[in-house]
Order: C-alpha cells, then sequence, then structure tokens
C-alpha cells in the first residue's frame, strides 16, 4: 500500500511540477540573490525587502536570454568531433519571451540559435498538461500530467502541500534566511536609468558578486547568525517541521517518524542544538577536507577560486520592484595538460514587467497535437511530424535521432536450431548469411506484412516509407514498385522467413558487419 501511495505522490508532483515551475525558479532565485546580496540594506536600498517580494510574485511578463561558453585552453589541440560540439555549444542563444498568468498557467515563447540556424518554440502550460510547437512542426507535441487510465483519478485528494501552504513556506523561507545572510565582499547600489521592455526608468542596480573562495567564511557567517538567533531559529524549525510533518506521516507510519512530527517544538529544540554544536564545526571540517584534496590534487585549486564566481546586476524601483535581471556564473574547471577547457560561463538576462498585474498566456490550438505519451509512434512518425526541409528535421538527422543497432549472435555450426533466445538466429549455407526478416526489420521499426497465400513479404521502411515486396524462393523482388533482382531468394524454414543478410541491409539502409570475440561471433546492424 505503501508503494502505491507513494507512486501516486511522485507522479502528482510530476503532473505538478510544471504548474508550479515559476515558483520554484522564483524560490531558486530567490536563494541565489540571498547569496548574493545578503540581509543588510545596501546605499539605502532594503535588498531583504526586495527579496520577499520577488518570491511572492503572481503574475508577471518577462523576456530574456540564455547562453553558454566554454573556453579552450590555448594550446589545447580538439579533434574535428570536439570542436565541432564546442561550435554548437558555444554558438547557441535562447531568447524566451513568459507570460505567467497564475501559479497554473504560464507561456514560453522564444528563439533557439543554434550556428546560423534558428529554431523557434512556443510552450504552454496548465494544470492538465504541457504542450510543445516547433518551427516545422505539423502540431504542437503534447505531454499530459496524468497516464493513460488515470485522467479522471483525483489527485488533489493526495498528502501533498496545498498551493497556500507552500506559498507560505516559501515566504517563510525567504524571510528566515534573508534575516541571517551575510553580505557578500562586492556589493554596492547605485542609481541609473535603465531600458526595460523599451522604456527607460529610474532604478536603483544592485551589484553583486560572490567568488567560491568566499564559501566557507559566508556559510559559517550564516550558521553563526542562525545560531545567535535561538528562539526565531527554533521557532521557524517548528514551522517547518509542522508544515511537512502531516505530509510525512501520511508516506511513512513508522513510530520514530510518528514521534518525530508529534513533537515539533522537542525536535526543533533538537535541531537546534545539533545545530549550534556542529554547524560551524561540520564547516570546518569540509574546508580542511578540501585542503588536503588540494595536496593530491593542487590542479583541482580553481573550483574554488575567486575564478569560479557569480556576478549580478538587479534593477530594483522605489517600491522595490523587480524590473531587470543580468547574471553570470564562471566554473574554473581544473587545470591539465591533457584538459582541453579552462572554463564554463553562463550568462543569463531578463526582463520584467506587469509585475502581479493582470497577463494572460499565449493560447496554442492542441487539437490536432502530437501526443508524446504514443507508445506506438516510432522514429520515423516522429521525423515525419516535422517538414522535411525544416531546421528541426536535418537537425535530428545530424545528431543521429534515427541511429539504431542491433546484435545477432552468429553460432559457428550449421544448421537451424535456435541460439537460446527468443528470436531465430542467423544462419550460414554455402559461405552465405541469412537473417530471420521480421525480427531484424521490426528492430528497425519497419512494418512486416506476411501474406500466407502467396508466400509474400510486404516490409514498410520506416524511416523512408520506402514499400519492399519479397516472395520465398524467388529472386525477383520490388521496391516502390520497380522491379529488382535479388542475388539470393529469401527462404523458409520452421515458419521463418530468412532474407540474405546483404540484401536486408541494403533494403533498410544499416551497414553490417562481422565481429569476433571472445565467447563467439556477432553481426552487428546499424543505422545512423
Amino acid at each position: 500500500m505503501f508503494g502505491v501511495r507513494l507512486f501516486l505522490i511522485n507522479l502528482h508532483r510530476g503532473r505538478r511540477k510544471f504548474m508550479r515551475m515559476r515558483k520554484s525558479l522564483l524560490l531558486l532565485l530567490a536563494t541565489l540573490l540571498i547569496v548574493l546580496t545578503g540581509c543588510q540594506a545596501v546605499g539605502g536600498v532594503e535588498v531583504g525587502t526586495a527579496l520577499k517580494q520577488l518570491a511572492t510574485v503572481k503574475s508577471l511578463e518577462s523576456k530574456g536570454s540564455f547562453a553558454i561558453k566554454i573556453n579552450v585552453a590555448p594550446n589545447a589541440k580538439l579533434d574535428k568531433e570536439q570542436r565541432e560540439i564546442v561550435d554548437v555549444i558555444n554558438s547557441t542563444r535562447i531568447e524566451t519571451v513568459t507570460k505567467v498568468q497564475d501559479s497554473n498557467n504560464v507561456s514560453v515563447k522564444g528563439t533557439a540559435y543554434i550556428k546560423d540556424k534558428k529554431l523557434g518554440f512556443h510552450m504552454l502550460v496548465d494544470s492538465k498538461q504541457m504542450a510543445v510547437h516547433v518551427d516545422g512542426a505539423k502540431a504542437p507535441i503534447v505531454v499530459p500530467f496524468a497516464p493513460e487510465g488515470m485522467e479522471g483519478f483525483d489527485m488533489e485528494d493526495l498528502p501533498i502541500l496545498s498551493p497556500a501552504v507552500q506559498n507560505q513556506f516559501q515566504e517563510k523561507f525567504v524571510s528566515f534566511f534573508v534575516k541571517h545572510a551575510p553580505n557578500p565582499t562586492v556589493i554596492d547600489v547605485k542609481a541609473t536609468e535603465e531600458t526595460v521592455f523599451d522604456q527607460k526608468l529610474n532604478v536603483n542596480r544592485i551589484h553583486a558578486e560572490f567568488g567560491a573562495n568566499e564559501t566557507f567564511d559566508w556559510t559559517r557567517g550564516l550558521i553563526k547568525s542562525v545560531i545567535a538567533d535561538e528562539a526565531g531559529t527554533k521557532a521557524w524549525l517548528k514551522d517547518v517541521i509542522t508544515t511537512f510533518g502531516e505530509v510525512m506521516k501520511t508516506m511513512d507510519d513508522s513510530a520514530e517518524v510518528q514521534l518525530l512530527f508529534n513533537n515539533s517544538e522537542t525536535s526543533a529544540n533538537l535541531a537546534y542544538s545539533w545545530l549550534k554544536d556542529n554547524g560551524v564545526k561540520a564547516v570546518d571540517e569540509v574546508e580542511q577536507e578540501w585542503k588536503k584534496l588540494l595536496k593530491d590534487l593542487p590542479n583541482f585549486a580553481p573550483l574554488m577560486s575567486k575564478d569560479t564566481n557569480i556576478k549580478m546586476d538587479w534593477f530594483v524601483d522605489s517600491q522595490l520592484t523587480t524590473h531587470k535581471m543580468l547574471s553570470e556564473f564562471n566554473l574554473a574547471l581544473p587545470q591539465d595538460s591533457d584538459f582541453p577547457f579552462t572554463s564554463v560561463q553562463i550568462k543569463q538576462s531578463a526582463e520584467y514587467r506587469n509585475v502581479n498585474n493582470p497577463v494572460s498566456v499565449d493560447n496554442l490550438d492542441t487539437s490536432k497535437a502530437l501526443k508524446a505519451t504514443d507508445s506506438t509512434l516510432t522514429t520515423g512518425d516522429w521525423l515525419r511530424h516535422f517538414d522535411s526541409n525544416s531546421d528541426i528535421h536535418k537537425f535530428m538527422l545530424e545528431t543521429g535521432f534515427t541511429s539504431k543497432h542491433l546484435t545477432l549472435p552468429l553460432l559457428e555450426e550449421d544448421g537451424y536450431e535456435d541460439w537460446g533466445y527468443e528470436h531465430p538466429r542467423p544462419i550460414v549455407e554455402k559461405g552465405k548469411t541469412f537473417v530471420p526478416l521480421r525480427y531484424v526489420a521490426e528492430a528497425f521499426d519497419a512494418d512486416v506484412k506476411w501474406d500466407k497465400s502467396k508466400k509474400q513479404i510486404r516490409i514498410v521502411d520506416d524511416i523512408t516509407q520506402k514499400v519492399i515486396i519479397l516472395n520465398v524462393d524467388s529472386k525477383s523482388a520490388k521496391v516502390d514498385g520497380k522491379a529488382v533482382a535479388l542475388k539470393n531468394a529469401p527462404k523458409l524454414v520452421k515458419g521463418t522467413v530468412y532474407v540474405p543478410l546483404v540484401e536486408v541491409a541494403n533494403f533498410l539502409n544499416v551497414k553490417a558487419k562481422f565481429e569476433n570475440h571472445e565467447y563467439g561471433k556477432w553481426i552487428s546492424l546499424d543505422r545512423n
């Protein structure tokens, strides 16, 4: 019973995941800003209050961009494939326009720029599904949040925190950490004029930088402040335990869990005592372990140096409403003569308007949508869902979307007996290799039909939709209606149609090769 309950809870979480992605992102952003800006007022700007407002946003419009850059060492020697991958990543830029109507309805329109190509997309999330349309697609693709057969199941009855409780916890989380977070070494405020959605606004720019080398001292400062506020910390811990207690008790009815959550005040006191006795000590121990590691692996030092850092410009008005954010994350990588990369940089920008004002999502017609959960869809079906001249169709082909692999054990002795698998094995006659047609063809998603009266096989290739007609014991075949002569005729062996390996590989556009291994010989079939 517990397993079923846990499955349903996880299922519900998946369904709610997209509906509440705005809240998760805002909470993550708020946490990042706590680290970057601390809790103290700077230049007359109450940073903590601005953070609290950001964490409680209910609706907004935003536009932004996102890009990643991999920096290559000057003397690095990259092979052709590595260079192509780096070039693709470094050329990629994503621009989006997001509309948050409420916690259940979000739309995102955007464009992904990859080298000389661009791909437009439109995503819509509501309480039932996520729908995505990309340029070149014949219709949107939908991902239902409820699986087949469970659409009518009322998952709201599951022991999950209600949206109202989640909102309250989010506000308390931000308030508590804003109260105690130290300021980073670099932080300042400057009044400026900034362009937001093509309009010039008078705002305060909060500039902050946080280096990885500050991590241990900053964490110790946070813990010391939390410990010093004994009453406030115990009250917050009690609130956390109470908030999650009812949910946890329904998931785990063990005596230990029941005791923990039925005595929230005692549990909070114990948690505070542990933090007081071990919090700073734990940070010290981690720091010492890091220093020991560097003695053996000094090239790892950049990971926790000032070169690994976060930089942010945060623009707020006199009412402390957020209008714009620019952020940059730099990850300095271990230095090694054999490692070609020096660092990774991520840049993000976002502009906001209509914060907590009425906002309507950009709707998407899903009446003819393709359901992503349809297990009957083949690789070819997905490929044909996109215009053959579109960039995404070309991209799918270039990135190996149609790739498939099949391995067939090949026994050395002659004969037609099974080789211990569910499927008949290949056979070899007079130096020629024959393979079971249906098994091989269907492994590459081809449609195979057998006409018993005519002893005829009709195969439709999944990718090309090429139609192949073969006849048992006949070297005459047809491909898309045109006569083709085979070198060897298909044969019927114990109810299974066998075809020459060379012929079927040619028909299905796959490459065949023989491989010798310690434990036997194999036939490898690959489609790119």
